[in-house]
């Protein structure tokens, strides 16, 4: 009989209870003087790393961008990059460079000149596009190329030596240490 009577005793105390609103927090405020004294606290505040003040692949754009299987038979992903000092180098999966430069994702696309490249050196990752080809400007200090026209040398480049009828002249007989040229055989009197 008791026990049919304490739990209905606990039963009205906790609907009497859960009609009441809940208790109002306190403000962080009140905990900062146990945080800055608890011996967990760090020594000194962290504050967060400078933002790089320029990218490592800051004027970088991907020329080429493509798959080869390798010789173990996984596919590597390389690219083609083109620095901001017009110089080309390329990648090769996740290996990095001589500069600790490696491919650390690549976003494929259907769309010719979409697809898009995310590198790594050290910690620091940046993204990469290509350039639309009809944007690409020549590199810089490279004089843009003279039409061709046959017979008609390159500016820059030394002409060619004409032969007349395109004879090679070649000694007569043998030259030195080799026996002179015989005629061939008279094969008529058969």
């Amino acid at each position: 009989m008791r026990l049919p009577l304490a739990l209905s005793l606990v039963l009205c105390a906790g609907l009497l209870r859960a009609s009441e609103p809940p208790p109002d927090t306190y403000a962080v405020a009140r905990y900062s003087q146990l945080m800055s004294d608890s011996p967990f606290a760090l020594a000194t505040p962290t504050t967060a790393p400078p933002p790089p003040e320029r990218s490592f692949a800051e004027g970088w754009s991907v020329i080429g961008l493509w798959q080869e299987k390798a010789p173990d038979g996984t596919v590597v992903d390389k690219a083609t990059i083109r620095t901001s000092e017009a110089k080309t180098f390329t990648l090769a999966g996740h290996d990095p460079d001589h500069d600790g430069v490696s491919i650390s994702a690549v976003k494929w696309s259907d769309k010719p000149f979409s697809s898009s490249l995310t590198l790594k050196k050290g910690a620091e990752f940046a993204n990469i596009e290509f350039i639309d080809p009809a944007q690409q400007t020549p590199p810089p200090n490279v004089a843009p190329m003279a039409p061709m026209r046959p017979g008609l040398p390159r500016p820059g480049m030394p002409s060619p030596t004409i032969v007349p009828n395109n004879r090679i002249p070649r000694p007569i007989g043998g030259g030195p240490g080799m026996p002179p040229r015989l005629a061939p055989p008279n094969v008529r009197g058969r």
